[in-house]
């Protein structure tokens, strides 16, 4: 398990379904304590839990944007869309080879 804050724990799934995935599950904390009171639940504090992690975006794809500013564009921490989302034209233009058309593609591309 791994606490997400005090009101809920993620609950690692020991089993997989027929694709191999863990499928983990969210609970209220006070609940889990009661069922390990009951032992329902083994505490297993070493564990590590494996989440989902959003892929790396190859930016490549866009118009104008090349291998060297694709490049830039991650190492600036611009990986994924949600990262092009959150992010200004003002920070996005400040990479180094991305331009107002680079610029321009990449928010269609992202929408």
């Amino acid at each position: 398990m791994c606490y997400t804050d005090p009101e809920v724990v993620v609950l690692k799934c020991e089993t997989t379904d027929s694709t191999g995935t863990h499928h983990h599950r969210l609970e209220p904390r006070a609940q889990f304590m009661r069922a390990v009171e009951a032992d329902r639940f083994e505490l297993c504090p070493d564990v590590e839990l494996e989440l989902a992690t959003t892929p790396e975006q190859d930016w490549t794809d866009v118009a104008y944007i090349g291998a060297q500013t694709n490049g830039n564009l991650h190492d600036a921490g611009y990986r994924t869309q949600q990262d092009i989302h959150e992010a200004s034209d003002k920070a996005l233009l400040a990479v180094d080879g991305l331009g107002q058309a680079g610029l321009s593609n990449l928010r269609e591309y992202v929408q």
